[in-house]
């Protein structure tokens, strides 16, 4: 939107964007919403809106100890997903939901009702559109005799900013909380071939092994 030419605040109750993230992922993140134009505000709490997104509407928010008030035409809230489990009759068919209202399943894939898989967001797994395909791989080698589990599965995570983000495994700081070993090394992303076809910025580019 910010491209479009549209004001952009973004608004976090953290104290920096993407905080599970390593702290020199989350810093480029900052430095390219400001090479953007984007604003952002950290460590907020929402006290408070008005009004009717695409037409007007206030945030009311703590920030600092002050209290702090934007005004827009649309307002977009990014605060997670609800599985919409609720009142369809899964009780009468004996499956069973966890507390978060997810389909409650095993490492096969399995319900607690016999006979009835799960796949995808509705499980409470990673929302990607690789696991519910790999969900799919689970219950296909099941259904067929075969004890294909979830368990120690390996997970690519990405996050579609401009330049993706993407990662699998352990992240740095999940290394050094474990005490795990690794190596890291960093390039330019100029060095990255797709990257200098679209004439990108420089940013680093970092592998952790």
């Amino acid at each position: 939107m910010r491209r479009f030419g549209s004001d952009v605040t973004v608004i976090d109750r953290n104290d920096r964007l993407a905080h599970h993230e390593d702290d020199d992922v989350t810093q480029g993140l900052h430095a390219l919403f400001k090479d953007e134009g984007i604003e952002v505000v950290l460590n907020a709490r929402i006290k408070g809106i008005s009004g009717k997104s695409s037409d007007q509407v206030q945030v009311v928010f703590g920030d600092g100890g002050r209290e702090k008030t934007i005004e827009g035409t649309h307002l977009l809230v990014a605060s997670g997903r609800t599985p919409n489990t609720k009142n369809i009759g899964l009780e009468l068919a004996g499956v069973e939901l966890t507390r978060d209202g997810y389909v409650k399943v095993n490492e096969r894939l399995e319900t607690t009702a016999p006979g009835v898989w799960a796949v995808g967001d509705v499980t409470g797994g990673p929302i990607f559109t690789h696991i519910s395909f790999d969900d799919f791989r689970v219950i296909r080698d099941n259904i067929n005799g075969g004890n294909h589990v979830t368990t120690g599965r390996q997970v690519p995570f990405c996050m579609f900013i401009d330049p993706e983000l993407a990662r699998v495994g352990l992240s740095e700081r999940q290394a050094q909380d474990r005490g795990i070993a690794y190596r890291m090394f960093k390039i330019p992303m100029e060095a990255v071939l797709r990257a200098f076809r679209d004439s990108s910025r420089s940013r680093p580019l970092k592998l952790s092994i």
